[in-house]
């Protein structure tokens, strides 16, 4: 227990002193991103479409639960919107940022980007 507590320190104290340079850190991005692949799910029909493409804000409290979302810039496809937001509301709860975050998140049928 008590190793745990200090890695737990440890890791507080690599991402407070990259806080200054970029939050959320990469690795809780790349966190992120993992957790919300599992539940965008692109149709076989939209797969060939590379030229559409949802931004989606997504607001998070500190103990990962969903804020809100929001729709920047539609796709223009209804169908893909709606699996975006589906997935954005499935994921919920994320992974714990530690402090309330917004995120900005580019879904196209080939993946997820931020």
């Amino acid at each position: 227990m008590e190793n745990l507590k200090k890695e737990v320190a440890s890791k507080e104290k690599e991402v407070k002193g990259t806080e200054a340079q970029s939050f959320p850190p990469q690795d809780y991005i790349d966190l992120v991103k993992a957790h919300l692949d599992r539940f965008f799910e692109v149709p076989l029909t939209l797969k060939s479409q590379k030229n559409l493409a949802a931004t989606v804000e997504i607001r998070l409290k500190p103990d990962g639960k969903l804020l809100s979302y929001r729709l920047l810039k539609s796709s223009g496809n209804l169908l893909l919107d709606r699996m975006v937001e589906a997935a954005v509301r499935a994921a919920d709860p994320y992974p714990p940022p530690g402090r309330p975050i917004t995120i900005k998140a580019i879904f196209t049928p080939e993946g997820l980007n931020f």
